[in-house]
C-alpha cells in the first residue's frame, strides 16, 4: 500500500509543480491535530497494512499483519472494543455494511475470511493462492479483486483473483505479465489508498515520521500546506471524510507502544 501511495504522489508532482516553486511557508494553522491516541500496549513489533471503515456501525477495522490480528475501534469513543484472532498475515479488508460481512484477506492462509461484523463469528472462507495480499473493491460489481501469487508465493506470474462477495465465491482470475503487483485503483474513485479528499481539495500522505498534506490550489499546482510529524513506520492511515478524521497506525518499535492516532482535520 505505501509504494503505491508513493508512486501516486511522485507521479501527480511530477506533472504539477509546486505552487510558486518554493518551499511552501508553514501555515497559521496545522491542517490536522490529534484529538486522540489509542495505546494497543498487546501489540508486538510488526506493521500494520490496511484499514476499513464501518459509517452506520461507528467502526474502523485495522489489519494488525505481524500480530495475526484485525484491531476493531468504535468511532465516536475511540476505544479498541474487539480482537479477530486466528489469522496469519491478515493485509487487506472490506466491509460490505449492506451484509454487515467483513472481508480479510490474509496471505499466509491463502484465503479470504468471512466474518459477520454482528457476532465477529466466522462466516466462510474463500480459497485463493499464497500471497493474497492487496485487493480493491468493484461497488458497481461487488466484485474483490485480490491480488494473489507472484514472487512471494514464488510463483512466476501474479493473478488478480475475482471474488463475487455477494455469493461468497471465486467467480475468475486474470494473470498478470509480472510476479509482482502491489495495488490496483478503480476509475473514478481512488480514494483512500491515495487519502484524497474532494471535498477540501487535499492529498494526506502518510510516510515514516511525518504526514505531508498538499493542497490542489488549480488544475497546475500543488501546495504543501502541511509537515506533520507522526512516528517510526506510520505508513497506514485512512481518511474518513465523513468523520472529519484521518486515522494513523503507528507500530509497536523499541519502548513506544503501538497505537492507533486519531487526527481532526482542519479547514
Amino acid at each position: 500500500m505505501n509504494r503505491v501511495k508513493s508512486l501516486f504522489l511522485a507521479g501527480l508532482l511530477a506533472g504539477l509543480p509546486l505552487a510558486g516553486q518554493t518551499q511552501p511557508k508553514e501555515p497559521a494553522k496545522a491542517p490536522m491535530k490529534l484529538v486522540r491516541s489509542i495505546s494497543l500496549p498487546n501489540l508486538k513489533d510488526g506493521d500494520f497494512d490496511h484499514f476499513a471503515i464501518d459509517l452506520e456501525g461507528n467502526r474502523l477495522f485495522a489489519t494488525a499483519e505481524e500480530n495475526f490480528k484485525v484491531e476493531v475501534f468504535d468511532t465516536k469513543t475511540n476505544k479498541l472494543i474487539h480482537t479477530i484472532d486466528g489469522l496469519k498475515a491478515p493485509h487487506s479488508l472490506l466491509f460490505r455494511g449492506d451484509l454487515k460481512k467483513l472481508f480479510v484477506v490474509d496471505s499466509d492462509l491463502g484465503e479470504v475470511r468471512i466474518y459477520d461484523t454482528t457476532s465477529y463469528q466466522p462466516a466462510g472462507t474463500i480459497k485463493v493462492r499464497d500471497g493474497a495480499d492487496s485487493s480493491g473493491y468493484d461497488p458497481s460489481t461487488k466484485y474483490l479483486y485480490v491480488v494473489t501469487g507472484g514472487k512471494d508465493a514464488k510463483l512466476p506470474e501474479a493473478y488478480l483473483e475475482i471474488i463475487d462477495t455477494t455469493e461468497a465465491k471465486k467467480v475468475g482470475e486474470i494473470k498478470m505479465d509480472s510476479d509482482d503487483i502491489e495495488a490496483m485503483a478503480f476509475d473514478p474513485s481512488m480514494v483512500d489508498d491515495a487519502c484524497f479528499s474532494a471535498a477540501q481539495k487535499r492529498i494526506y500522505f502518510a510516510g515514516t515520521e511525518f504526514t505531508d498534506v498538499f493542497e490542489i490550489k488549480d488544475a497546475d499546482h500543488l501546495e504543501r500546506i502541511g509537515h506533520v510529524p507522526t512516528a517510526f513506520r506510520a505508513k497506514t492511515a485512512i481518511l474518513v471524510p465523513e468523520l472529519n478524521r484521518f486515522y494513523v497506525a503507528v507500530p509497536h518499535h523499541g519502548t513506544k507502544t503501538a497505537a492507533i492516532r486519531v487526527y481532526e482535520t482542519v479547514l
